[in-house]
């Protein structure tokens, strides 16, 4: 991480704003997988911010957008802001149903399962859980798949629902 973090920071000061957006997201990303929510916020929400001051037309951009907010999503979920993680996970969302990325909208739906799981929402944990599979499964995203029916196997076994939690175990 440590390594990543020098070279990402000499991309941040480099002429190309290619790289260097594309370096400060990752930063973002080192920052959040080693559970430090403010300097990751501090590189997503830089990166989103020279984002939007491009023309947010050209579908590169908004998927970039899309993915911002997603991850500045994870970012108030680790700061345990789920409401405000949940916001942007929306807009996230909203742009990715804008072009029509399947496998983004399926995670989507997954990382606001997550959200709403963790404000004890189990009707909208289980719908946006039963979505992102649903939608993962038509288009054989399996990683996404596979998340879903654990994240539905383990609702239902402490709902005490053991066949349902049997049925999304063997899925």
């Amino acid at each position: 991480q440590e390594l990543a973090k020098v070279y990402y920071q000499k991309a941040v000061n480099g002429p190309n704003d290619r790289a260097r957006l594309a370096a400060y997201a990752n930063l973002g990303l080192v920052y959040l997988k080693a559970n430090e929510p403010d300097s990751a916020y501090h590189y997503f929400f830089t990166a989103r911010e020279n984002y939007l001051k491009k023309d947010t037309t050209e579908s590169r951009i908004l998927f970039n957008l899309a993915v911002l907010n997603s991850n500045l999503g994870s970012v108030e979920y680790q700061r345990n802001n789920y409401q405000e993680g949940l916001q942007l996970v929306k807009k996230s969302l909203k742009i990715a149903e804008k072009l029509k990325s399947k496998t983004f909208i399926a995670g989507a739906y997954l990382k606001l399962g997550e959200g709403y799981t963790a404000l004890n929402q189990s009707d909208s944990a289980i719908f946006y859980y039963q979505k992102a599979g649903e939608l993962a499964r038509s288009i054989g995203y399996f990683t996404i798949l596979s998340d879903a029916y654990h994240y539905l196997s383990d609702y239902y076994a402490l709902e005490g629902d053991f066949e349902n939690a049997l049925l999304y175990y063997k899925k």
